[in-house]
């Protein structure tokens, strides 16, 4: 199976700038999902489980999981009171990051409440 390092290093990108234009465009919801999928797996309830304490739906747990989209800030506000946890968002400087670094210029972090 090829990793994505090895995907990258065959098909490099055409145009630098408008990769890392892209690749900001999309870390922001695929961070966001990783998050979600780490809290509620710590908190050990199943996408069911939290959409009910959402008041949503599993497939749209699922999406939000998947990093296809940026939820919203209600959204997240859900995610958050569902699991009894404050999200804070918290603002660093930019830098363009490398095509093989995986640090973002935002992220969100999740305390107790």
């Amino acid at each position: 199976m090829i990793n994505i390092d090895e995907l990258r290093a065959k098909h490099p990108p055409k145009d630098p700038d408008t990769y890392h234009q892209e690749y900001e465009e999309v870390a922001l919801s695929f961070e966001i999902a990783r998050i979600a999928y780490v809290l509620r797996t710590q908190a050990g309830i199943t996408q069911s489980e939290l959409a009910r304490r959402m008041g949503t739906s599993q497939p749209a747990i699922a999406r939000m999981e998947s990093g296809g989209h940026t939820p919203s800030l209600d959204m997240l506000d859900r995610l958050g009171h569902a699991l009894h946890l404050r999200l804070r968002l918290t603002a660093e400087p930019a830098e363009l990051p490398a095509p093989h670094n995986n640090e973002l210029a935002a992220n969100f972090g999740a305390v107790a409440a």
